[in-house]
Formats: structure tokens, sequence, C-alpha cells
């Protein structure tokens, strides 16, 4: 496959993703959904500069970050509407 074949399929699900944490982060201001913005947009970043050794492992940190806040904002969403 070409490089920008495997950019492509790499960067639009973290932009999706950092798109749905900014969405959650303007309507509930919350540090879970702070983290999942933040975290999936260093994602985006590492992928547009994945020249860089160092890129690629702020884009993982990125994913593990931006995955525990959105788990984290939807735990304690499910908390809020159960009881």
């Amino acid at each position: 496959m070409s490089l920008a074949v495997l950019l492509f399929v790499q960067l639009v699900p973290h932009v999706l993703l950092a798109a749905v944490g900014i969405g959650f982060f303007g309507r509930y201001r919350t540090l879970p959904t702070a983290l999942a913005a933040a975290g999936f947009l260093v994602a985006v970043i590492s992928d547009l500069a994945n020249a860089w050794a160092v890129a690629r492992w702020t884009g993982l940190a990125g994913v593990w970050v931006g995955s525990i806040g959105l788990l984290w904002h939807l735990l304690s969403a499910r908390k809020r509407h159960v009881t």
C-alpha cells in the first residue's frame, strides 16, 4: 500500500474521534471529555508529523489518553443516568 493510503486510514479515525471529543467537551466541560479531546488531537498532530520517532510515541500516548477519557466519560454518564 502507498504511504498516502496508510496515512488516510490512520488519520481519519483519529480526526473523527477528536471531533467527538471536542463535541463532548463543548457540551459537558469535564476532565474526561477534555482528556478525550486533547488525547485524540495529539494523535492527529502526531499522524501529520509522523516523520520523527517521537511523534509515533506521542500518537500512541494520545490514543491511550483519548480512549481513557472517553471511557471515563461514558462510565460516569452511565452512573448519572442509572441512579
